[in-house]
């Protein structure tokens, strides 16, 4: 007995397929009733309304936690039983969708309820297989990209090969189309410029001819002018200068005459007023201060004179300078030159008179005074 109770005994019920017990022959009511007999049946369902289905919990954890979604904490053999009956009671829901009469958690086991061991193999089963599938797809992915990698490295080198021989190739006939442009440009420009500078050269000396020949014309022009203008001043100043001798020499004889009557007149006078010691005495400084008043206009107008000499000499010299330099407007600047120097000498004429009729004065007023002196 105690060898008995050490082992795990099995019983083996026996079961005739038929009556005449021959191979491949099958009697179901004799079957049905056999084990219904025996209380198979009955065991059966027994077990059915039970928990026949039982794992240890550690193999059960082990071979079901694929069933969890995402990463779990690891267990270690120092992990204590609650938190592997924890754990497997979380695989349990997930597997189950929070049916919890289809599954127990034990103390050391877990049972299932009939064919739901099946149920989470099949779970199990489907999890590996969508596993495998994305592995697989990775791997496959991967391979394929490799290989597109590969063939993408390869397609490029190629382009990079097809390209640079393309770009070397119409580099070269760029190259040839720029050198021949240049040859071109240049050969065109030497043309052009010969062109030019003929035709420039025949401008300028079409230019040269006309220019000179209207040169020659104006200057031909200007000086008929100029001599035209040099007689025409040639004769109005001899006919100015007579005239104006003319008159002088009218305005003299009635000065003369007229200073003459005016002189007696004063002459006259003058005895009438000398007969007295004091009208001779304020006589003598009335003459004395106008004989210094003419002195000092005399002075006066001989300064104006040298003054207007000296214009008259920078006027010649700027003449002669501007007939120098400005050939070209020597008509108007002559003519203009001419008109001032004439302004210039009728001045020095009239300062000339002016200074000889002072003169003329201060020698009558030193003759009458000599005259009046002698008397007293």
């Amino acid at each position: 007995m105690d060898t008995i109770e050490a082992t795990e005994s099995h019983y083996i019920r026996c079961i005739k397929p038929n009556e005449a017990k021959q191979a491949w022959a099958f009697d179901a009511p004799m079957v049905l009733a056999q084990l219904r007999a025996c209380g198979v049946l009955e065991t059966i369902r027994i077990s059915c309304a039970g928990y026949p289905s039982r794992l240890p919990i550690p193999d059960f954890i082990h071979r079901y936690r694929i069933l969890l979604p995402g990463p779990m904490e690891p267990l270690t053999p120092e992990s204590s039983l609650d938190e592997y009956r924890a754990l497997a009671g979380r695989i349990l829901a997930v597997a189950f969708d929070q049916q919890p009469d289809r599954s127990q958690v034990g103390l050391t086991k877990v049972f299932f309820r009939a064919g739901m061991l099946a149920l989470v193999e099949k779970q199990r089963v489907e999890r590996l297989n969508v596993a495998a599938t994305t592995i697989q797809a990775l791997v496959r992915c991967f391979q394929q990209r490799q290989r597109f990698l590969r063939e993408k490295r390869a397609v490029l080198l190629l382009q990079t090969l097809a390209r640079g021989v393309l770009a070397r190739r119409q580099l070269r006939m760029l190259r040839d189309t720029s050198a021949a442009t240049s040859i071109q440009a240049l050969a065109r420009g030497f043309l052009a410029r010969a062109l030019f500078r003929t035709t420039i050269r025949g401008i300028v000396a079409l230019q040269a001819q006309v220019r000179g020949t209207q040169a020659r014309a104006r200057f031909l022009d200007m000086s008929k002018e100029h001599a035209a203008i040099q007689i025409q001043r040639t004769v109005r100043g001899y006919q100015a200068r007579k005239q104006c001798k003319h008159e002088l020499r009218l305005i003299t004889r009635m000065q003369g005459r007229l200073r003459q009557r005016l002189a007696k007149r004063l002459v006259e006078k003058r005895k009438e007023e000398a007969r007295s010691a004091a009208h001779f005495q304020e006589v003598t400084y009335q003459l004395e201060g106008k004989l210094m008043a003419l002195t000092r206009q005399l002075d006066e107008s001989q300064t104006r004179s040298a003054q207007l000499a000296e214009k008259l000499r920078q006027a010649h010299v700027e003449s002669q300078q501007l007939r120098d330099a400005q050939s070209a407007t020597i008509a108007s600047a002559t003519a203009e030159l001419s008109a001032r120097v004439e302004q210039l000498q009728k001045d020095k004429a009239a300062s000339d008179e002016r200074c000889a009729e002072l003169t003329q004065n201060m020698t009558d007023a030193q003759t009458e005074l000599e005259h009046v002196r002698g008397q007293a």
